[in-house]
């Protein structure tokens, strides 16, 4: 099931940024190159990225990774047995942060 509630409220390359950090990586966190290229390259033929958004896209990443990491660490750190969430583990998007940081720097 995918939540697309806040999708498409702020820049789309965000979007995307998020939905490659979603299906690009493994449940580990190790990213699927072919799946990035794929998922991307999908996108891009039917919304090309400008060139100022191509750039940004490492950076958005790493934002979104990190909200995600965060999210995920608050679930941790203040569970409410009460409540239907189940906390999840936050290492696989630090290791997400890490390839998209890597990605801003090669650039």
């Amino acid at each position: 099931l995918i939540d697309f509630y806040f999708a498409c409220t702020d820049a789309l390359t965000y979007d995307l940024a998020i939905a490659l950090s979603a299906w690009g990586f493994d449940a580990d966190g190790l990213p699927l190159p072919a799946a990035l290229h794929a998922f991307r390259a999908g996108y891009e033929a039917v919304r090309p990225l400008n060139p100022v958004e191509a750039a940004a896209l490492p950076a958005l990443g790493a934002v979104a990774a990190v909200r995600f990491t965060l999210t995920r660490l608050h679930d941790r750190l203040f569970h409410d047995p009460t409540r239907l969430v189940t906390p999840k583990d936050p290492a696989p998007f630090l290791r997400r942060l890490d390839w998209w940081t890597e990605q801003s720097l090669a650039a």
